[in-house]
C-alpha cells in the first residue's frame, strides 16, 4: 500500500481518526484505496509503477500530500463524529 493508516496520522490525529471511524476498522483503508484509485485514474498517462511503487522516503512528497488530502475527503465523507 502506497499510503498506510500510519501515514494518515500526518493529516489527522489518531483521536480524530478513531472518532470518525467509530470502531469501523475498514473505513480508513477503504478511503486510502479509493484515493489511490482516483489518483491512478488521473495519472494514468504516467508510469504508475514508478509513481506508486516506492516506499518510505522514496515516495514523492507532493503525491503523498495529495493522496492524504484525498483520503481525508473520502474518510470524513463517510461519517461525521459530531452528528
Amino acid at each position: 500500500m502506497f499510503i498506510t493508516p500510519e501515514d494518515f496520522t500526518r493529516k489527522m490525529s489518531q483521536e480524530k481518526i478513531d472518532a470518525v471511524a467509530d470502531g469501523d476498522t475498514t473505513l480508513l483503508p477503504t478511503a486510502i484505496n479509493t484515493a489511490i484509485g482516483e489518483a491512478k485514474f488521473y495519472l494514468s498517462r504516467f508510469d504508475l509503477a514508478d509513481l506508486f511503487g516506492k516506499a518510505g522516503d522514496q515516495r514523492d512528497p507532493i503525491l503523498m500530500q495529495w493522496l492524504l488530502d484525498m483520503t481525508a475527503w473520502y474518510f470524513i465523507a463517510k461519517r461525521n463524529p459530531v452528528q
